[in-house]
């Protein structure tokens, strides 16, 4: 058998995710779009906008109202169940298409590949999806989607 040790790697477990998100001060509205994984190591959301700006640890703020308010890991493994979050404020989310991409940016001890759940919710609506990502794999398209 492939056992993990607990917080390693990954693993399936995602049911605490709304419970991370509270605690690390998650903010929601009409988009939300949110990471969870389960080692120390450095995972980044990037979300493409309609008009095609990036928000990312790098650029936190777009200027159609979007915000990366919870960014975990980046300063190390402060968190083996880190999360990341992307939102705009109700009524304020942009039409078009948007793009959710998720990157390895640095190993911290953590084993790979490293296992994630992107949650994406819209105007009420919520779908997930899994994946995983090691170090050194480009980024990797998650999703495309768009707003009315």
């Amino acid at each position: 058998a492939n056992l993990e040790p607990a917080g390693a790697g990954g693993g399936d477990g995602f049911s605490d995710f709304e419970d991370r998100l509270r605690k690390a001060g998650a903010q929601t509205g009409d988009v939300q779009i949110s990471l969870a994984w389960n080692n120390g190591n450095d995972l980044d959301l990037h979300v493409e906008t309609p008009g095609r700006e990036k928000i990312f640890f790098n650029q936190r703020e777009s200027s159609c109202g979007g915000e990366l308010d919870v960014d975990m890991n980046a300063a190390g493994a402060e968190s083996n169940a880190p999360v990341e979050n992307v939102f705009w404020p109700a009524g304020g989310s942009p039409t078009g298409r948007y793009r959710v991409l998720v990157h390895h940016y640095a190993r911290h001890g953590g084993l790979d590949p490293t296992r994630y759940q992107i949650t994406i919710k819209v105007k009420g609506m919520t779908k997930k999806y899994n994946g995983s990502v090691k170090d050194g794999d480009p980024l990797q398209l998650v999703n495309e989607f768009e707003v009315d």
